[in-house]
C-alpha cells in the first residue's frame, strides 16, 4: 500500500528514516488515542447499565411504550388497558386467557406490531407486567 501527499510525495518510502520515525510516531498517537476512546466508552456503557440495566441492544417493547406513553400516545395506552383487561382472570372459571389469545384479540382490535403482525407472546407479558401505567394513571395520583 502507497500513501501519498497532497504535493505527491510517497510517505511510504523506507528510504528516509525521518519519514518512517513520523509514520511510527504518528501510529503511536493514533493508537493512544484509540486506547483513550474504547476506554471511556467502556465507562459509559457501564455507568449506563448501572442506571437503567440495559445499554445496547434492541429496545423491548416496555422500552418504547414507555416513552410513547410519556409522549401521550392514548392508543397505545388503550392496547395496553385491553391486554390487561383480558388477561384478568374470567370471573365464573377463574381462568385466564392465554398470551397468545389475547394477542389474537389484540389484533381482532386493530392493534398489531410495528411489522403488522400479531404481537410476540413475550410483547404481551411485557404489556401485562411491566411496570408501564395504566391509561389514566397519572389522573388518580
Amino acid at each position: 500500500m502507497q500513501v501519498l501527499t497532497s504535493r505527491g510525495d510517497d510517505l511510504t518510502e523506507s528510504d528516509d528514516e525521518m519519514r518512517v520515525a513520523m509514520r511510527q510516531i504518528a501510529g503511536v498517537f493514533s493508537q493512544l488515542e484509540k486506547t483513550r476512546l474504547v476506554k471511556k466508552l467502556k465507562a459509559a456503557r457501564a455507568r449506563r447499565r448501572a442506571e437503567d440495566g440495559k445499554c445496547e441492544g434492541r429496545k423491548s417493547f416496555a422500552e418504547m411504550a414507555r416513552a410513547r406513553l410519556k409522549d401521550g400516545d392514548s392508543a397505545l395506552a388503550d392496547m395496553i388497558a385491553m391486554a390487561k383487561r383480558l388477561h384478568r382472570a374470567n370471573p365464573k372459571t377463574g381462568r385466564r386467557l392465554s398470551l397468545r389469545k389475547i394477542a389474537a384479540e389484540l389484533a381482532k382490535a386493530g392493534h398489531v406490531n410495528v411489522n403488522g403482525r400479531e404481537f410476540n407472546p413475550a410483547s404481551i407479558k411485557a404489556m401485562i407486567e411491566g411496570p408501564m401505567p395504566e391509561k389514566g394513571a397519572e389522573e388518580r395520583k
